[in-house]
């Protein structure tokens, strides 16, 4: 009788043995001993609340689609350095994010040295410390809404960055942002940011920055080497900006602009900047690109129609209000006939008010 019984159990677990045999490797999960799990290219780790966390990646794509799932978890974090400095990863180019994700990690893209598009969700609350640093190709970026915070040197020397635009729900600019990024022609700040970091906007190529009312204190050296900077708006009567005992904060050559008696008006005559009065109603960005003065330096330029031309190629994000601008022909499109208008103003033959042409 009870070798019968161990017959039968010896024959249930050879059946057990086969079953398993015989299923598929690409449906089965690995499972390692720090307690990551393998999914095709994919490592991740599954968080308290039972969902994933991506750890790393071992693939080679250039395009890349992350999942919104892994087995059975739902995808939320992608972890610290998860493609960050990966060099399977140096021909990656384009990256989807699900809207399932709320976290992206420390270095989580970090040295993706070719990635020149990246979506980030509105599902995303947090974004980690130097996530996007050295991505040189990456031309421009859009923080949503419900992130409160941009990490620490999060796109530092991000070379090709053009445009950047902050989310509503942005409070603070971590110190060093936007370090390097000598591209950068194009900031819009959320009236809601109150906070601009350490060497934030530090060697970046500015050409005109409007610090909305909800902007309280500026870290020292926040524009620093920022050479191209010629008019900053400070729209905070009372905002607290900071000196630096080494270096300047805003460059000697920016003219401030601000109220009479404002702190910007203080911090322009201690620091030997010009200083211009805002009167009346405030300057809010979509005033300060008159129609062709697409760069926004109160002049219109054969910069403004090279603007227009990279933007037509692709190669150059414009805010709403570069937009407008930059339609001066008004047919709801942005064309190289608009950068022909400009280049006539330039040379005298077209009039800049009423944009009609000049006989001569």
């Amino acid at each position: 009788m009870q070798k019968t019984a161990h017959r039968k159990i010896l024959s249930l677990l050879m059946s057990l043995a086969m079953i398993l045999t015989a299923l598929p490797l690409s449906g089965v999960t690995a499972f390692a001993q720090d307690g990551t799990h393998t999914s095709g290219n994919f490592e991740y780790a599954v968080l308290e609340d039972g969902t994933a966390e991506i750890t790393d990646y071992t693939g080679s794509a250039e395009t890349l689609e992350i999942p919104s799932k892994l087995d059975t978890y739902t995808v939320t974090s992608i972890g610290d350095e998860a493609f960050g400095y990966n060099d399977d990863l140096v021909s990656l180019t384009s990256v989807t994010i699900p809207n399932s994700i709320t976290n992206i990690g420390n270095y989580a893209f970090a040295g993706c040295f070719s990635l020149a598009g990246v979506t980030i969700p509105d599902s995303v609350t947090s974004i980690g410390e130097y996530a996007f640093e050295d991505c040189d190709s990456l031309t421009s970026i859009t923080i949503p809404d419900k992130v409160a915070s941009i990490g620490e040197y999060m796109c530092r020397d991000c070379d090709s960055l053009t445009s950047v635009t902050i989310g509503k729900g942005v409070t603070n600019i971590g110190d060093g942002a936007f370090y390097g990024c000598n591209a950068l022609t194009s900031i819009t700040i959320s009236n809601g940011v109150k906070s601009i970091g350490y060497r934030a906007f530090d060697f970046c190529g500015l050409t005109s920055v409007t610090l909305p009312e909800s902007v309280t204190s500026i870290a020292p050296e926040a524009f620093a080497d920022c050479d191209s900077l010629t008019d900053i708006y400070i729209l905070n009567k009372e905002c607290n900006i900071v000196s630096s005992e080494d270096y300047y904060t805003i460059p000697a050559e920016t003219t401030i602009h601000g109220y009479a008696g404002s702190t910007a008006e203080t911090f322009a005559k201690e620091n030997g900047n010009k200083f211009a009065v805002i009167n009346g109603e405030p300057v809010t960005p979509d005033k300060q690109n008159a129609i062709g003065d697409v760069d926004g330096n109160k002049n219109i330029t054969i910069t403004d129609a090279k603007w227009i031309l990279q933007n037509t190629v692709k190669s150059r994000t414009f805010t709403e209000a570069q937009a407008k601008a930059a339609d001066l022909n008004k047919d709801g499109k942005i064309t190289i006939v608009d950068a022909k208008w400009v280049l006539q103003i330039v040379v005298g033959l077209r009039d800049a008010q009423t944009l009609k042409p000049i006989k001569k």
